[in-house]
């Protein structure tokens, strides 16, 4: 089988023309990974994509079991999610791993051209995961990913950059100890742009942010949080792509920040450049978007008009506190005394109180222990019953005490 790399090969292996004796895909084995057909055997794209230690000797594929193992097919949703544009980017039945983990499960999804789609989740429901298997920094198990009509599941980060893909990820994506200046010579550099044309294109990404052409001179690391997000947005936009992929575009920016941004998104869109948006600001998601995906524990639970989504009652509440969650109907408490202590457990000792938890917090095991060593305490300081009695006499019995007086 030819689909068995050494660490390191995957990324720069090409597919080469149909082999025969193979499944059409360009790998020259029989192992299918088009959502349309079952695999063969169990691990038969895990092997395509997994890498190995270097080997002495090739590995021969392994033996084929003889019932063929189904799949799930694509979830089908309502024409109403449907995209009015044509299509650009396509995910059709797309899942991603971790190991043997799946962190995305048969996910499809379209970006129509000129169109604004969100992407929405809680934190790990695989969202960026997604924007990292479209740009090529992760392989997906088993689906197809198409833009513009063609296959790019297959191909090198690189090589989809070029194909006018780009990716803002999470955090600042620029290099502080550089300018401004050079931040965008360095993405004029990596995408190829030739001299002639680098000057048109930087003048159009500082019509959008003015205040990028007065610090030009500047370092990008001193410039503010703002600033910083808006130099990274207008480096993507001078290698002008056919498609924006951003993801948390309000990370670490003040409110009044992530609204003068969200208000920029609509004229990017007016320059031919598609987008698809990862945001933790739902409400100013869907306010700019057309229509809106809502992944839920790496599986589709909408897709549809961002509109429909933003007028449906609940949503914040089931898709981030998982489905069929209701808003709660409680008041806040707070202990009356409450203090936080740091101290150092020795590993063992941790290891031991998760093992014998049953499921409880270290925190609440260690509240217990150190109730019960109070009450101990107190037990082994609280007066005998002899001496509880005796105490009780001489307070009782005035006589008594006389008597004692009297004959001392």
């Amino acid at each position: 089988m030819n689909a068995w790399f050494r660490r390191g090969e995957r990324a720069s292996h090409q597919p080469q023309a149909y082999a025969p004796g193979g499944d059409g895909d360009g790998y020259g084995d029989d192992y299918s990974d088009d959502p349309g057909e079952a695999p063969t055997h169990p691990d038969a794209w895990l092997l395509d994509v997994q890498t190995s230690p270097p080997m002495s000797a090739p590995m021969s594929a392994p033996h084929r079991p003889t019932a063929p193992i189904t799949r799930r097919s694509a979830p089908q949703w309502p024409q109403r999610g449907a995209s009015s544009h044509a299509p650009l980017l396509e995910l059709r039945d797309v899942t991603i791993n971790y190991g043997q983990i799946a962190a995305v499960r048969t996910l499809s999804l379209v970006v129509g051209q000129g169109e604004l789609v969100a992407l929405l989740g809680a934190n790990g429901a695989g969202k960026t995961t997604t924007l990292r298997t479209i740009s090529g920094l992760q392989r997906p198990r088993a689906g197809q990913i198409l833009y513009d009509g063609q296959r790019i599941d297959r191909l090198s980060a690189e090589q989809i950059a070029q194909k006018g893909i780009a990716h803002l990820p999470e955090g600042r994506g620029m290099f502080p100890r550089l300018t401004v200046d050079e931040n965008f010579r360095m993405a004029a550099y990596g995408a190829h742009i030739p001299a002639g044309e680098y000057s048109a294109r930087l003048d159009d990404a500082l019509q959008l942010f003015p205040v990028l052409g007065e610090r030009m001179s500047q370092l990008a690391g001193t410039l503010s949080g703002g600033q910083q997000q808006m130099l990274a947005v207008a480096r993507a936009l001078v290698t002008r792509p056919r498609l924006l992929m951003i993801d948390e575009l309000s990370f670490g920016l003040a409110p009044v920040v992530v609204k003068q941004l969200f208000a920029l998104l609509p004229n990017i869109l007016a320059g031919g450049t598609s987008i698809l948006l990862v945001e933790q600001f739902v409400g100013q998601a869907l306010a700019v978007a057309t229509r809106a995906y809502v992944l839920e524990k790496g599986e589709l639970t909408f897709a549809g008009s961002a509109k429909d989504l933003a007028e449906r009652e609940g949503f914040v509440e089931s898709s981030y506190l998982g489905s069929g969650a209701q808003r709660p109907d409680y008041q806040r408490t707070r202990t009356e005394e409450t203090e936080m202590l740091r101290v150092r457990v020795a590993p063992a000792l941790v290891r031991r109180l998760r093992a014998v938890g049953n499921g409880r917090s270290l925190h609440e095991m260690a509240n217990e222990a150190l109730a019960r060593y109070l009450a101990a305490d107190q037990a082994a300081h609280a007066p005998t019953a002899a001496q509880a009695n005796d105490t009780h006499g001489n307070l009782g019995n005035p006589q008594r005490d006389d008597q004692r007086g009297g004959a001392l």
